[in-house]
């Protein structure tokens, strides 16, 4: 909650309170994608502790796995979305200033957000099987460090120094809590990659190119 919230605050502190709206707009925006994924994948944790108890561990591997592939599909694309017709959103609805800062903020914002979610079941996981305290030894280390490299490099950067800090904090999280939900799923991170995010090279692919030829038809000017 600090994490997600610190931002906010060091930006107030360090570039003033009209700088605020320009980080927190796109990152309202991109805060859907982490929702929709955390929404999707809370009712598992009740389904992966009876199956652990009933000692159904196939079946944890087959649902963990499907699930996955249906939850990181919408939030994928989601972020795609986000990066192809973001910054035009933004621009009609509150101006171009505001939109070019979103320009460039959302890469940052939804690569963090893909980061943090790619295994949105893994909390969920570890919460079922008694694993989660993970999270209290890990979440204060990553906001410790995203706070420091944010205030290092905000006087170079501006707002865009808080989501390079966010990005690394997300890439530490996930480093300990996947490896440790990959040992107790007895998987591999390739066969992850290959189950849950591969199908949704082809998918990415054909929504880009579409929404890219369609822009060069339409331009967004209306709502």
């Amino acid at each position: 909650q600090i994490q997600s919230r610190s931002g906010v605050f060091l930006i107030g502190m360090f570039l003033g309170p009209g700088s605020v709206p320009l980080f927190t707009i796109p990152a309202n925006l991109a805060a859907y994608q982490g929702n929709i994924t955390e929404t999707g994948s809370t009712a598992f944790m009740p389904l992966f502790s009876a199956l652990e108890a009933q000692g159904r561990r196939d079946e944890i591997l087959s649902v963990y796995l499907f699930a996955s592939k249906i939850l990181v599909a919408l939030m994928t694309l989601m972020g795609l979305g986000l990066l192809l017709l973001g910054p035009d959103f933004i621009t009609l609805w509150v101006g171009p200033h505001f939109g070019s800062a979103a320009s460039q903020l959302l890469p940052y914002m939804v690569s963090s957000t893909f980061i943090l979610f790619m295994n949105p079941f893994a909390p969920r996981y570890l919460t079922a099987l008694g694993k989660h305290g993970i999270y209290a030894k890990v979440a204060p280390v990553a906001l410790a460090v995203s706070v420091v490299i944010a205030v290092s490099l905000v006087g170079r950067l501006g707002v865009a120094a808080i989501v390079v800090g966010g990005i690394v904090a997300a890439v530490i999280s996930c480093s300990f809590t996947l490896r440790l939900s990959y040992k107790l799923l007895g998987i591999s991170v390739a066969t992850y990659l290959k189950r849950a995010l591969l199908p949704l090279v082809l998918p990415g692919v054909v929504m880009v190119a579409t929404i890219l030829v369609v822009k060069d038809f339409i331009p967004m000017r209306s709502y």
